[in-house]
């Protein structure tokens, strides 16, 4: 994989949602330019748009292909955005985020946190939008239902 990404410029990710994703990070800490969709998740919290890579909106083909076009045939832009993206993946090293874990459980051991009142939380506790199914309910158990059939045998794969 390193020497797939060493003879590559650019890194396109087509994803329609995304946590933090790991392959973008590990693509931007090897000096490729993110070419990525415009998403309220991961991708939008990782890239500044013309800054440390290039965005357009899920499902946008032709803007996608534009900004591979533009990167190759502007060096000073593919030099500009590689370099910021090598610089923004540097942020997310394991030292750093140990350093950031550390410094976040001394901060809560060290104040009142622990013993703070918890009646005073709202109940239910409110879900993160992150968190949220875009699917409606009913399709959920529609597609689960599904799922748990297809894993069951039949009866022709039962006696066989």
């Amino acid at each position: 994989m390193e020497a797939r990404l060493a003879d590559s410029d650019a890194f396109v990710l087509l994803s329609d949602y995304e946590g933090l994703p790991v392959a973008l990070l590990e693509a931007m800490a090897s000096t490729l330019v993110p070419v990525v969709t415009r998403i309220n998740s991961g991708n939008s919290q990782l890239i500044r748009e013309e800054e440390n890579g290039l965005m357009f909106e899920v499902g946008d083909a032709i803007a996608c292909a534009e900004h591979l076009a533009r990167l190759w045939t502007n060096e000073e832009l593919l030099h500009t955005l590689r370099w910021a993206a090598w610089e923004t993946a540097r942020e997310y090293s394991v030292e750093r985020m140990v350093e950031n874990y550390v410094g976040c459980f001394q901060e809560v051991t060290a104040s009142d946190f622990i013993n703070a009142d918890r009646e005073s939380a709202p109940r239910p506790y409110p879900l993160l939008p992150a968190c949220k199914s875009r699917y409606p309910f009913w399709l959920r158990k529609v597609k689960s239902r599904l799922a748990t059939l297809r894993s069951t045998p039949t009866m022709s794969q039962q006696s066989r």
